[in-house]
């Protein structure tokens, strides 16, 4: 869909509670297969809107969803 793109994707699954930080955005591949696509990769996605906040368990695993903006400067995303 055209417009649409660039929000949040927070995904239901947490690393386990002895990560730390490098392991938790370096250990991708265990993170997929034995975190996520067990889930079906379950998540609640936030569309972009301008001006608006996310609070959210950022102990959970997020990543920005696709970009997927109408053409031209005006219609850009701006953090």
């Amino acid at each position: 869909e055209e417009g649409y793109g660039g929000g949040l994707v927070v995904f239901t699954a947490k690393p386990p509670s002895d990560w730390d930080f490098e392991s938790y955005n370096t250990n991708t591949d265990f993170v997929v297969e034995e975190l996520l696509r067990p889930n079906d990769f379950a998540n609640v996605t936030v569309r972009h809107r301008p001006n608006r906040a996310v609070i959210f368990d950022s102990a959970l695993f997020h990543q920005t969803d696709k970009y997927r903006f109408k053409q031209g400067y005006e219609n850009g995303r701006i953090n």
